[in-house]
């Protein structure tokens, strides 16, 4: 009875810790979703501004679960996120001829600079007359 009762203890425990993994991303989305709602309730958005704002949150989330892949990354040696950098942006750098002469080196210290940001489509991303900073 004794090794029974620890068994179902431990399943049941194992269970209960599955299903708040699973909860935890959803109570999150909904969680940054009241806030974007709240802030464009105290700033008092116009509607077209309030609707890019929210879809531009979706689709972010859509596309990252809601992991921040810099922060993700930080956690990690240079050497590995080096790695790792080059092994998301291996399209880009092996598909654009500016890249195609550049040394092994040279491509893991470019991956590195590179920045990824997510716009709902239809997006407008430069604007005339902004300045650029960025690439």
């Amino acid at each position: 009875m004794l090794l029974g009762s620890l068994l179902s203890a431990a399943i049941f425990g194992n269970v209960s810790s599955i299903m708040m993994r699973v909860y935890q991303g959803s109570d999150e989305y909904h969680e940054k979703t009241q806030s974007i709602k709240e802030f464009i309730n105290f700033h008092h958005l116009p509607k077209n501004l309030a609707s890019r704002l929210q879809e531009s949150f979706q689709h972010t989330w859509a596309y990252t679960n809601g992991i921040d892949m810099n922060t993700v990354l930080k956690s990690f040696p240079e050497c590995l996120q080096a790695d790792i950098c080059l092994h998301l942006n291996r399209n880009l750098l092996n598909n654009c001829p500016a890249f195609q002469r550049a040394s092994a080196g040279c491509l893991r210290a470019l991956s590195l600079q590179f920045k990824t940001t997510h716009a709902p489509p239809g997006d407008t991303l430069i604007h005339p007359g902004d300045i650029l900073t960025d690439l």
